[in-house]
């Protein structure tokens, strides 16, 4: 900054020496002129703080009287606010020249100043500030004038969107995530385990803050659930700004490059307001049993994931959703990576034999019903502007592998038979392909397959055709509710 205010000051005295900057002042105001807005208007507000109330605003190049200086929110860099009592209020001393970095020697403290909003407010101030960048892809934008544009960039935008809601000493050294975990921890910022994560928290992914190799990425909270799942705003996901979730800190490679290891508070944890305790999520309830954890955990992620990419078609997706729980695969704790070939159970990363029945993904779908160019067909609509590549990108990562695994790379890079398989394990992909199959099958149709007590889950919910009936209308309205 003190570059740019040196030139700034040629440019000044120029002004002055041509009469067009105004000298007088009451006595005891140091003088100074708005500059660097990039020709937008500055906030005059009530305090000293971006959360304060706007009672005014300037021109860039207006000369104004500055009575007393404060502390106040950061911004860009300065924590540092100028009181104008000619405009009855606060400004930032980061747009205004007073010819120093930091205090004015001949201002003095302002008495009485009105103090920083709460952290709460703070907390408020995140969500929506990140919310207001969703969808942008200018990644750059959010660097503190550092690194390259190309950088991976989804930690310059946590440090954008704290340091802009107000949050003191903000990190801005750098882009690595370690390092702003270890900023944290210096700060006593960093929570122990998962209790009690709330809104405006960063959440790191990965392993541990050693390299990039193992912090692999960050996001903002902006939505606690009472499963304790989570939602994130987050840069650089996919390219852009991006809000994803919900999903479990524990389980996020649902939706992230790995599971979250450390949460951090943008205020101190003693300021953290108290979140009330969290009602448990409602049981649910299907042909009369209740779901056990994991299979309701994986009819909300339906609800909340696969119904909107398929349209809202609560028919098929409450058709598949049964066939998927009587098959048993909603049980699992992950269902997206299922993979299953005549009686038994394969790897994630095998193939079944071509003449075997291969069942896959959260739909349970049946690999050889479907060739490769229809289901390249259907996950190209879905997603529509991805590739088929981008789309077994997207599926490989919230299947638990994510960029930079070997797992990745294999079902990235797959051909044939395997690549069919996993573009089947797409969630909207199975869902739209197996919902015809389901209906005609199950539903207007009473195949064998279809019903029977020779197992667990499908003697709980599809006995007989009846109770499969009964048992879909339940989902039905389940989805319908949790949606």
């Amino acid at each position: 900054m003190i570059a740019r205010r040196a030139l700034l000051a040629v440019a000044i005295a120029a002004l002055v020496a041509a009469g067009v900057v105004a000298p007088a002042w009451a006595a005891g105001l140091v003088t100074a002129p708005v500059w660097d807005t990039g020709g937008e208007p500055l906030f005059v507000r009530s305090g000293p703080g971006t959360g304060h109330e706007v009672v005014g605003q300037l021109a860039e190049g207006t000369e104004v009287g500055i009575e007393c200086q404060t502390e106040g929110t950061v911004v860009d860099g300065t924590a540092l606010w100028d009181y104008l009592p000619d405009h009855g209020g606060y400004v930032s001393d980061r747009y205004l020249y007073t010819g120093y970095d930091g205090r004015h020697p001949d201002l003095s403290e302002c008495d009485g100043a009105e103090p920083p909003p709460p952290s709460g407010d703070i907390r408020d101030r995140i969500v929506d500030i990140a919310a207001g960048e969703l969808g942008s892809t200018d990644g750059w934008s959010y660097h503190p004038g550092q690194g390259d544009p190309s950088d991976a960039w989804c930690q310059y935008f946590v440090n954008w969107v704290w340091r802009a809601a107000g949050v003191l000493d903000m990190f801005g050294a750098n882009g690595f995530t370690g390092d702003f975990y270890h900023w944290a921890v210096d700060r006593g910022l960093v929570r122990d385990g998962y209790a009690g994560i709330t809104a405006g928290d960063a959440v790191l992914f990965g392993t541990g803050p050693s390299d990039p190799g193992t912090s692999l990425h960050v996001g903002i909270v902006v939505a606690v659930h009472g499963d304790g799942s989570i939602e994130t705003i987050d840069g650089n996901y996919a390219s852009s700004v991006a809000r994803v979730g919900p999903f479990l800190p524990g389980n996020a490679t649902t939706h992230e490059p790995g599971d979250v290891y450390a949460v951090v508070s943008p205020t101190p944890l003693s300021e953290t307001p108290a979140e009330p305790p969290a009602d448990p999520p409602a049981e649910l309830t299907v042909n009369g049993n209740r779901l056990t954890e994991a299979e309701a955990a994986n009819v909300r992620w339906i609800a909340d994931n696969t119904v909107p990419r398929i349209g809202g078609d609560l028919d098929a997706a409450a058709s598949v959703t049964w066939w998927s729980l009587k098959e048993g695969v909603l049980g699992l704790d992950n269902p997206h990576e299922f993979s299953h070939c005549d009686n038994r159970r394969l790897g994630p990363l095998e193939s079944c034999a071509p003449e075997c029945c291969w069942q896959v993904g959260i739909s349970a779908v049946q690999e050889p019903t479907f060739d490769l160019a229809r289901t390249t067909e259907t996950a190209e609509r879905l997603y529509p502007g991805r590739s088929a590549d981008e789309v077994l990108a997207h599926t490989a990562t919230y299947a638990g592998y994510p960029p930079g695994t070997p797992g990745y790379d294999a079902i990235v890079n797959s051909t044939g038979a395997f690549r069919n398989s996993w573009l089947l394990r797409n969630h909207g992909v199975g869902f739209v392909l197996n919902a015809p199959q389901v209906e005609a099958e199950c539903v207007v149709d009473s195949l064998s397959w279809c019903y029977g007590t020779g197992w667990d889950t499908t003697a709980r919910y599809a006995p007989t055709k009846a109770a499969a009936l009964r048992s879909i209308d339940d989902l039905r309205a389940i989805l319908a509710d949790l949606v």
